[in-house]
């Protein structure tokens, strides 16, 4: 469950428990005064709590984090699906990327990988011959490493 979800939950939950069960929300806040804020506890364990405390916020902000704005992130996911192997998924996702960004260099580059994973050469050739018309600064890289797979045997996806 994302932690957004839990937190909702845990609001009606409490919500509920304002409404319905005022006593016990009572018990509880006379408990966590008593026993968890105390004065002792405070000047005893405050560090560690304030500690424990942070660790939790940054977990649970950094797996916000994560979810939202990383995990849908289209390279790092058809990055994740090259490196497992699945060259297929990996091939289509990303062509179907390039439908809708035909100028986009990194994933044209991701492609090139994609292809000399699966010994496909000459159509890496023809993806590396198209970015070195998009860029031409990266001309003469993209020669030599045209060149490279013109010549030799490239070993390309390693596990």
């Amino acid at each position: 469950m994302l932690p957004i979800t839990t937190f909702g939950v845990l609001c009606v939950a409490v919500g509920l428990l304002y409404l319905y069960f005022p006593r016990v929300v009572l018990n509880v806040f006379r408990i966590v005064r008593d026993v968890v804020c105390s004065d002792r506890v405070v000047i005893l364990h405050g560090r560690k709590i304030g500690l424990f405390a942070l660790l939790i916020g940054g977990l649970i902000l950094a797996q916000v984090y994560a979810v939202r704005f990383i995990r849908p992130d289209m390279y790092y996911r058809i990055d994740t699906w090259y490196r497992a192997g699945n060259l297929g998924r990996a091939e289509q996702a990303a062509l179907a990327y390039l439908a809708e960004h035909p100028r986009d260099e990194r994933m044209l580059d991701m492609l090139v990988r994609i292809y000399v994973a699966g010994k496909r050469y000459e159509i890496a050739r023809q993806t590396l011959l198209r970015i070195r018309n998009l860029n031409p600064e990266r001309a003469a890289s993209v020669d030599a490493y045209i060149e490279k797979l013109s010549t030799e045997p490239v070993s390309g996806y390693r596990r």
